[in-house]
């Protein structure tokens, strides 16, 4: 059919399991770089395009409070990319 896949979403706060509340920046980051890079890489040539961060944003146009902007600071977006 010809079909093109958008894959939804690499990171989410809301998908997090709780234990990442427990690991350190830098255990955080690294698991975070190797989830995106061991997800993109399985389904290589048959999904196009990505969500890459989901809900980054509050309602009101701030960072989102979330695991990864506590631990990881607002570059978490820009690194997730």
């Amino acid at each position: 059919h010809d079909m093109k896949v958008k894959g939804h979403v690499l990171v989410w706060h809301v998908t997090t399991p709780t234990f990442v509340e427990r690991m350190s920046p830098e255990e955080l980051r690294e698991q975070l770089r190797r989830h995106i890079f061991t997800t993109m890489g399985h389904f290589r040539g048959r999904i196009q395009y990505w969500d890459v961060v989901n809900e980054a944003l509050a309602p009101d146009g701030s960072l989102a409070e979330n695991v990864f902007l506590k631990k990881l600071g607002p570059e978490y977006i820009e690194d997730s990319f």
